[in-house]
């Protein structure tokens, strides 16, 4: 019996994948549950139609982190921040200042999740960071922190 599963099953496969399975543990486990519904001829047409749809955001989707990993190449941001006198800042700098800096001076967007901090922005100084795209792609920018007179 042919099914189309409606969600991720790891012995099974992926969500909306055509599969071949017995009737006996489709009618008994898989349909009552929810995890898949049973295919028409129909469907193959529409999960071809999916698939090619998904392939074509997927790559313009890849297509824009990488533009976005080579725009953050040459960037520096730079912060002020009061410090005690040996240079230790009062509030850690973290990824939602960097998320907003870069959204308001140079339109990029990216999540919180992305941005990597190989060590805590807790003292003034000069930082790499990396931003990890969900393609894959990495992106490096560079973090200079200064003192409040």
């Amino acid at each position: 019996m042919k099914v189309i599963l409606l969600r991720d099953i790891p012995s099974l496969g992926q969500r909306g994948a055509l599969k071949d399975v017995s009737a006996g543990h489709a009618r008994n486990f898989l349909l009552p549950r929810g995890l898949a519904r049973a295919a028409t001829p129909g469907d193959s047409r529409v999960l071809e139609q999916t698939h090619q749809h998904k392939e074509k955001h997927t790559a313009a989707a890849q297509s824009a982190y990488h533009d976005t990993a080579q725009r953050l190449a040459g960037i520096t941001l730079m912060f002020t921040r009061k410090a005690s006198p040996t240079g230790t800042l009062f509030a850690a700098l973290g990824a939602q200042d960097i998320r907003s800096v870069l959204m308001r001076e140079y339109a990029i967007t990216v999540n919180e999740e992305w941005i990597i901090f190989t060590e805590p922005i807790k003292k003034i100084g000069t930082y790499e960071i990396t931003i990890h795209f969900p393609s894959g792609e990495k992106g490096m920018i560079k973090v200079q922190v200064n003192t409040e007179l």
